[in-house]
């Protein structure tokens, strides 16, 4: 049911993977009651116990979650998840790494009326048009993936949002390009 039944405090601990169990030394066995309170103080020399999680699945090794690929952010955040741990900012991440390829589209959207339209620009202004562009989306993207911290979008929106926002942008600057 996913509440806290018991703390298990020792000096060390050793994976058996033969028996698929950790091995406790010198601690104690916290049981919880459904108050919250602690219930029964069990204090050992040697325990073993059945705990579904691996040695593997605590390790990143030396990668953070920017660092990882989206399977093993994903796996990441599903293990996160199973031990209660509010993994908003990983998810955020996760979206990051799908929606910042799809940039490209958005700023070919944004580009493209200025490659129909019929009057010539030098490319000076192109380029400083294309340096603008760059930066309001950075910004946006920054501002969005703060407000989803702060919880007030979802991780999957925020991280999206500098592509609406610009993609929807392009789209309107191009259909206004092609009616001229």
């Amino acid at each position: 049911d996913g509440r806290l039944s018991q703390i298990v405090n020792a000096k060390e601990a050793m994976w058996q993977k033969e028996n698929d169990e950790w091995l406790f030394k010198d601690g104690t066995i916290y049981l919880i009651a459904e108050t919250g309170e602690y219930k029964h103080l069990i204090k050992f020399k040697e325990q073993s116990l059945a705990i579904k999680y691996t040695p593997a699945d605590f390790y990143i090794g030396d990668k953070n979650p920017e660092e990882m690929t989206i399977v093993e952010l994903k796996n990441f955040i599903g293990l996160k998840e199973k031990m209660g741990v509010d993994v908003t900012d990983f998810k955020i991440q996760l979206n990051m790494k799908m929606s910042i390829p799809f940039a490209s589209l958005v700023f070919a959207l944004l580009g493209a009326p200025l490659g129909i339209s019929r009057r010539r620009a030098s490319s000076s202004i192109g380029l400083g048009l294309s340096i603008i562009v760059i930066f309001v989306y950075y910004i946006i993207t920054f501002i969005s993936m703060a407000v989803g911290e702060i919880r007030l979008l979802p991780p999957g929106f925020a991280a999206w949002l500098p592509n609406i926002i610009t993609g929807g942008i392009g789209w309107y600057i191009l259909s206004k390009a092609a009616t001229q």
